[in-house]
């Protein structure tokens, strides 16, 4: 099987669907990291492709030394905590969830119960703080461990354990609070 690294050197050396594999591979998940943490989705689709131009624009300075999603979610961490400084729009008020569906089970689509919760989680996921926010999805979306998060983020590898964990927990909450008396075991 042929790994994203190997792919990233395929492209450096000049192999252009190296390159397409890789964008087409990680479309979705790095889209949805822009789109659920920006309130304007014409700004995330305009992050998205800025990703893809600074990683053409690092080809022939790329180094296989971090595994390549964690450099690809760097750059697309920078270019988000650049746009917050710049505009303020990252925010942990997100208008836009419907893209988080694609993450989810739909089997439970029939169960109007279910579609409930799935809709309560996404407005109790709206109310993280920016950096738990970030944080949560890296994790869940993504799947990065700790480690990769905290190289991603540029944070200590605690930090990120304690961010994932008070989302867990704000969002149990929020969700027991809008659910009071229904037992969800």
């Amino acid at each position: 099987m042929i790994t994203d690294e190997d792919l990233m050197m395929r492209y450096v050396a000049g192999d252009i669907k190296a390159f397409e594999m890789l964008y087409v591979k990680h479309k979705g998940p790095l889209y949805r990291y822009f789109i659920r943490q920006c309130k304007d989705t014409h700004k995330a689709e305009e992050l998205y492709q800025e990703v893809w131009h600074k990683v053409i624009k690092a080809k022939d300075n790329y180094q296989n030394s971090a595994k390549f999603t964690t450099w690809v979610y760097h750059i697309a961490h920078n270019l988000l905590i650049d746009e917050y400084r710049r505009f303020t729009v990252v925010s942990s008020d997100i208008n836009d969830m419907d893209e988080f569906d694609s993450g989810l089970d739909n089997n439970f689509a029939d169960n109007l119960a279910e579609q409930d919760v799935i809709k309560q989680l996404k407005l109790c996921i709206k109310t993280l703080p920016a950096v738990q926010l970030e944080a949560f999805i890296l994790k869940q979306e993504a799947g990065f461990d700790l480690l990769e998060i905290s190289n991603i983020v540029n944070c200590d590898k605690e930090t990120i354990k304690s961010r994932i964990r008070y989302a867990y927990s704000k969002i149990k909450i929020c969700i027991k609070s809008k659910f009071k008396g229904f037992v969800y075991d």
